[in-house]
């Protein structure tokens, strides 16, 4: 089992392989990177962590890129990716309470955007749930 960290903010991560090298994320790094993004509130017993809204699979360059600590990315993937090296893999979960800031980030643009079928409706349903914040 792999050991899962879990940082002040409540985001957590589980690292999967040690990246290489001496560059490491920190503020201010640009950082290219392959991502999967799912939404846990949508698991089902064939897609446990969640349903897929996103995938760099689906971009013409098979990645995301973007500049640590400027707010291009949903906020608590940039906390989750600090530390790792070129080549490491780790699944981050981000909380949901920072989702409930999705569809204002949704609408500046900030990754990662649903790309993926039906990925627009998933996060949508989960941006919007009236329930979410009860």
């Amino acid at each position: 089992e792999t050991e899962t960290v879990v940082l002040k903010s409540g985001v957590r991560y589980q690292e999967f392989r040690e990246g290489k090298g001496d560059l490491v994320v920190e503020p201010g790094r640009r950082v290219a990177c392959q991502m999967t993004a799912r939404l846990p509130a949508l698991a089902t017993d064939k897609e446990t962590g969640g349903k897929q809204f996103y995938n760099t699979k689906n971009t013409d360059i098979q990645e995301i890129g973007f500049v640590i600590g400027q707010g291009q990315v949903v906020p608590g993937l940039e906390e989750g990716m600090m530390g790792m090296k070129k080549g490491a893999l780790r699944r981050i979960f981000v909380p949901d309470a920072y989702f409930a800031q999705a569809g204002e980030l949704n609408r500046r643009g900030m990754e990662p955007q649903p790309n993926v079928k039906d990925g627009e409706r998933y996060f949508n349903g989960v941006v919007n749930n009236a329930r979410r914040d009860q």
